[in-house]
């Protein structure tokens, strides 16, 4: 067992005894649902206490990062993983620290008269381990939404109650925001999804759940991209030095590149000349720097998501395309398998697919034929497919693919200034050029942005080694990932078949949305002489983990609730109205998305001790009673049901009770057998069952979990996987 385990809950007060203020916000995806945990200094305490405050200085708890393995990607993996040995001794030094702050921080201390900070947000923490996730996503509940909360929701509450203190419970909001997966269903099955999901919640944790509306629903990419572009700058740290991060032009932040498997995303704050004329199609974002109550940060953001244009919705989509071609040129009745040439995939390498929705479900062989040229042509038609449905760029032309051009972005959206635009791609984008390249991350906190991000995405390099990947035999390419070299091509390690496989696919993915869909310049091969000297300091990083810390929108929710609840405390010291804290769309501006609690639902509620709870131990687990609710809603089912059979027991009268009694007697083996289950049965104890323990180091697949026959054919069984994170 791995003691440092042990202590993985979260702190009730800081060392000055000012109590922390803690989130849950749930990333419901496609694929799983994943649980983040973050926690801040208490404005309103502050403010109730009379505390001076003079801004703060954030700095996200260190996470423990793994290193690069010979250019395998672990942005999946749990940061808990055994390469983490190197850390054990930090590790010990952090849980001491923990511990210092688990219960009551130092009493001698007391609550000091004032706080000095230097930043403008709120400090935001979180560990590596307060983060939980389980598969399937909840739209595979589509059919049954009622299991959703026993089979889903019910571990990520159970190990969230691990993490947050008791007394802090009942004060912690929680937040479901549904993406992908959701999004593809009709709106009466996203809503008995929902609806199950926050009714039981609210009936199975204290976790503060005021307004199903707000706190459990489904949102669209573009407001994903939003969440992920304030996380990013948030780690970035351009909202609170914005004087280190002067790009130009009086701009500061860095726009989002993110591929998932579904959808891929960009997010980035134009210049001034393209917010003044595309202001309709911008989110206006309004925050509150810690101490203020006026929304005193304000910016104009473009957020827009691709759906279908993910990893894995392109790939298939690319698939079904290859099918369609050669069934143009075969009888679609044909008995015999078909044989795809698939130039995106090396030569001497095959796999056999089936799709159910074409050619009822019949088998075909795919069959590599390794060409990088005729592979990013082949891709080129789902941009431009796009282009031309939604009246896209002028210079996408269908019929005829072109290097640099724009697909994705139509005429009347903003246009991207790369003279100061910055980007980091994570993510799908992480995966795929530091697979390719072999990148390392910089985790040295001190280093300036340009070399800890010096893993900057380079146009020609990486062109030439997609190509070099493409071009390759598939026995040569093993040769590499398994530590063999050639001149033109780096080694790879630590990827599947599977992954090596699909690499010359996502690397050529990669370069038509860079540049064929979003229009990024291809510095050192067109252009003049000065894009030598641009493709130095690219526009374009890519990164696993953004200044030590693993990379997710909802830190950008958090940041937007701590900012809410910040503004609306301290403007309660002079009894005025705080400005509202969250974002409006242009097309839309007279709904508002609040970043707090919407109008008219109360602000969580105020912390009270644990000393004026009389029944609270603060550190004690409580791990057993979510194995116990249930078996106690079962006990009390049979308990009446055992009332029932009593009185209809004494109202069938003396002699046909005596009658059954000799019955079951009889049935049973007679009076001493009768005796001996009497005796068994009265020494035995109250009952529970025994507790699920999961081993959070390591993704494990539970068994089938019992439930109605009628159900075992299901398109959502009721398998799960539950980790620490994926």
């Amino acid at each position: 067992m791995d003691l440092r385990r042990m202590d993985k809950k979260g702190p009730v007060l800081n060392k000055e005894n000012i109590p922390y203020d803690y989130i849950i916000i749930i990333d419901s995806g496609s694929k799983g649902s994943r649980a983040y945990i973050y926690n801040w200094l208490s404005s309103k305490y502050l403010v109730d206490k009379g505390i001076s405050i003079s801004r703060s200085k954030p700095e996200l708890v260190k996470r423990i990062s793994l290193s690069k393995r010979g250019g395998h990607s672990s942005v999946d993996e749990d940061t808990d993983d055994d390469d983490d040995d190197d850390d054990d001794d930090d590790d010990d030094d952090d849980d001491e620290e923990e511990k210092e702050d688990n219960g009551h921080g130092d009493s001698k201390n007391g609550v000091p008269d004032s706080i000095t900070f230097d930043d403008a947000l709120p400090s935001i923490y979180t560990r590596p381990e307060w983060k939980k996730k389980i598969k399937p996503g909840i739209s595979s509940f589509k059919s049954k939404p009622g299991k959703v909360g026993k089979t889903h929701i019910k571990s990520l509450l159970k190990e969230a109650s691990k993490i947050i203190p008791k007394e802090q419970q009942y004060r912690t909001p929680i937040f479901l925001h549904a993406t992908a997966g959701m999004r593809l269903l009709k709106p009466s099955e996203q809503y008995q999804i929902l609806k199950n999901t926050c009714e039981y919640i609210q009936d199975n944790s204290n976790f503060y759940l005021p307004d199903c509306a707000s706190h459990i629903n489904v949102i669209n990419g573009d407001v994903e991209g939003l969440y992920g572009w304030i996380g990013l700058n948030y780690l970035m740290g351009s909202f609170n030095n914005p004087e280190d991060h002067d790009h130009g032009k009086n701009h500061h932040t860095y726009g989002l590149l993110d591929m998932g498997g579904a959808s891929t995303q960009i997010a980035f704050q134009p210049n001034e000349t393209e917010v003044v004329e595309h202001s309709n199609t911008l989110f206006r974002l309004q925050l509150a720097s810690f101490g203020q109550s006026t929304a005193d940060l304000s910016y104009d953001v473009f957020s827009a998501s691709f759906l279908g244009y993910g990893m894995y919705q392109s790939h298939e989509k690319y698939l079904n395309i290859l099918v369609e071609d050669s069934l143009k040129n075969e009888n679609k009745n044909f008995d015999k398998k078909l044989v795809l040439e698939d130039p995106c995939l090396p030569v001497g390498y095959s796999t056999v697919l089936q799709f159910d929705t074409i050619n009822a479900g019949k088998q075909f062989t795919v069959q590599g034929s390794g060409n990088f040229t005729s592979c990013l042509d082949a891709l080129y038609p789902l941009l431009a497919t796009t282009a031309s449905n939604n009246g896209g760029a002028s210079n996408c032309d269908i019929t005829n693919p072109q290097d640099d051009s724009s697909c994705l972005l139509s005429e009347t959206l903003p246009a991207l200034d790369f003279d100061i635009d910055r980007f980091i791609g994570v993510s799908g984008y992480w995966d795929s050029i530091g697979n390719l390249l072999g990148l390392q991350e910089d985790h040295n906190l001190d280093a300036t942005i340009d070399e800890k991000y010096s893993n900057a995405y380079k146009y020609q390099s990486f062109y030439e080694k997609t190509a070099g990947i493409c071009n390759i035999h598939w026995s040569e390419l093993k040769k590499l990932n398994d530590g063999g070299n050639t001149a033109e091509i780096a080694n790879l390690s630590d990827l599947s078949d599977e992954e090596l496989s699909e690499l010359c696919y996502k690397s050529s993915w990669v370069l038509n949305i860079l540049h064929r869909g979003l229009g990024f310049p291809r510095y050192g091969i067109d252009g003049n002489d000065d894009d030598v000297s641009k493709d130095l300091k690219s526009s374009i990083h890519v990164a696993e983990s953004i200044n030590g810390s693993d990379f997710s929108w909802t830190l950008g929710r958090a940041v937007l609730y701590s900012s809410a609840e910040g503004a609306a405390a301290f403007a309660s010291k002079t009894n005025s109205q705080p400005d509202k804290v969250g974002f409006v769309h242009g097309s839309a501006t007279d709904t508002f998305y609040y970043g707090g609690e919407v109008e008219g639902v109360a602000a969580r509620p105020d912390f009270i001790s644990a000393d004026n709870y009389k029944n609270y131990k603060t550190n004690d687990s409580d791990d057993s009673h979510w194995d116990r609710l249930e078996d106690h809603r079962l006990s009390g089912s049979l308990v009446f049901l055992g009332m029932l059979v009593v009185v209809a027991y004494l109202l069938i009268g003396k002699q046909r009770r005596n009658s059954i009694v000799q019955m079951i007697l009889h049935k049973i083996g007679g009076k001493n057998r009768w005796r001996k289950y009497t005796r068994l049965g009265s020494s035995s104890g109250d009952f529970d069952d025994p507790e699920i323990h999961f081993n959070l180091d390591r993704d494990i697949e539970l068994g089938d979990i019992s439930g109605d026959s009628s159900d075992k054919n299901d398109d959502d069984d009721d398998r799960f996987r539950i980790d620490d994170d994926e």
